[in-house]
């Protein structure tokens, strides 16, 4: 099989799992076929190793310089020739372009509605990590069962108030179906929409949906 048109879709990639990455998709089943062949196995640190992934690389993993190694993907390692290939297929069976980003692919169904999902697998290295099953007959990821879930950035200055605080909860507030609120943060995930939230006591204070309940002691 010609993977020559591969070739452009994945170099034009942006390295990222945006909605409108070009060729996000097909890296992503290219490194998810080539992983495969190397299962990952226990050895007492989080990322585990791969026995002969060393072979996949043409600089191998150097601890004095661990943040550049391994580097230098070993195109001449049949098996990454055949997970590009199989990529490829992948693709073509499922009627995806080979440069085809994640927008309309990767997607939650809620109301009716096809939000689409930014991110990917942290196994991957996804910082985002979502995990969405491969489904070629829906042409895509139609289904995120969970990843990202509850997310809490806040950006301090000269560590006084006010405080940049923002919050996403990417699973929505209802799991009722009928709520207003079954898609609501769901959407304001797909579009990268940060809910303010108040963090210093002035603003808590000011917050007009605040409730204070007072209990009293017990006598």
């Amino acid at each position: 099989m010609s993977v020559s048109e591969a070739c452009p879709a994945l170099a034009a990639w942006d390295l990222h799992d945006d909605l409108d990455s070009p060729g996000a998709i097909l890296f992503r089943r290219f490194a998810t076929r080539l992983l495969a062949n190397f299962p990952l196995l226990p050895s007492g640190t989080s990322s585990g190793q791969r026995p002969g992934g060393g072979t996949l690389f043409t600089q191998p993993f150097a601890a004095g310089d661990a943040v550049h190694t391994p580097s230098g993907l070993n195109v001449v390692n049949p098996l990454v020739q055949r997970a590009l290939a199989d990529a490829v297929r992948d693709l073509r069976d499922a009627g995806i372009p080979l440069d085809a980003p994640l927008r309309g692919r990767q997607y939650e169904e809620r109301g009716g509605d096809a939000i689409p999902i930014h991110g990917g697998p942290g196994g991957l290295g996804v910082f985002n990590a979502i995990q969405a099953t491969w489904d070629p007959s829906a042409g895509g990821f139609p289904d995120v069962p969970h990843g990202t879930s509850f997310i809490f950035a806040a950006g301090f200055e000269d560590g006084r108030c006010p405080v940049r605080a923002g919050t996403l909860l990417s699973y929505s507030l209802s799991e009722n179906p009928q709520s207003p609120h079954a898609a609501d943060y769901t959407r304001a995930f797909s579009e990268k929409a940060w809910h303010r939230a108040p963090f210093c006591e002035r603003e808590i204070r000011s917050d007009p949906n605040l409730a204070v309940k007072r209990i009293s002691a017990p006598r």
